[in-house]
Parts: C-alpha cells; sequence; structure tokens
C-alpha cells in the first residue's frame, strides 16, 4: 500500500441555478433588438416567444380586416415589444417565452393569450 493512492471521488456537476421563471416555460434566446423591431412577430418566433407571436397575429390581422389603422397601431405595439424583449436580453436579463415588456401590447396580447406576463 505504499505509493497507492485512490482517485478522488467524482464529484456530482453543480445543478443549473434556479431562476424565478418570468413568463413560464423556458427563456427567450438573444436578438438584436433593431432586427427585432423591423422584425416585429417574426423576431418573436426567432427569440423562441412563438405562442405570444401567434397570439399577436390574431389582434393584427383582424385589425386590419376591419380597416387597416388598427391593425398597423397592434403591429406598431408588438414591434416595439419585440424590441424591448431583445433589449432586456441584450442587457442580461432573463425573459420568458410569455414575458411582454410593453404594457400597451400586454393589455391588448392579454386578451387572448392567457399565460402572457407583464414584468416591464
Amino acid at each position: 500500500m505504499t505509493g497507492e493512492t485512490q482517485p478522488p471521488a467524482a464529484t456530482p456537476p453543480d445543478p443549473e441555478p434556479t431562476t424565478a421563471d418570468s413568463g413560464g416555460g423556458g427563456l427567450a434566446t438573444p436578438f438584436h433588438p433593431i432586427a427585432a423591431f423591423l422584425l416585429g412577430w417574426i423576431a418573436q418566433i426567432l427569440m423562441g416567444q412563438q405562442a405570444k407571436a401567434l397570439w399577436s397575429l390574431v389582434p393584427i390581422m383582424v385589425g386590419m380586416c376591419c380597416c387597416c389603422l388598427p391593425g398597423l397601431i397592434f403591429s406598431v405595439l408588438f414591434q416595439i415589444d419585440a424590441y424591448k424583449c431583445a433589449e432586456a436580453i441584450q442587457n442580461g436579463e432573463q425573459v420568458g417565452i410569455h414575458e411582454y415588456k410593453f404594457e400597451l401590447a400586454f393589455k391588448v396580447g392579454k386578451l387572448l393569450h392567457k399565460e402572457a406576463v407583464f414584468l416591464g
């Protein structure tokens, strides 16, 4: 037993840190804020906020069918929200997949998107 050493016991990897999941179900992926504004709901899909993007299309399409102006207004609201979400992610914040960062977009989205969360 001279010179024999036992290898150190393997330590289990540290568990991933638990965070308060703002928005439930996961976190959005990073995206450039200007591109997010220009792409609107497409950027939300690319950030991983698919349900939010699809539910935002409903008021946009209904508004476009009514007289076009409400649809354009809703579209701009959701573009601003996509920009604010992408900006928050770029600043190191964790943004949930159902989280809104623009209150007016949240108020419109909450009518249909029941999992919507506003953490402005």
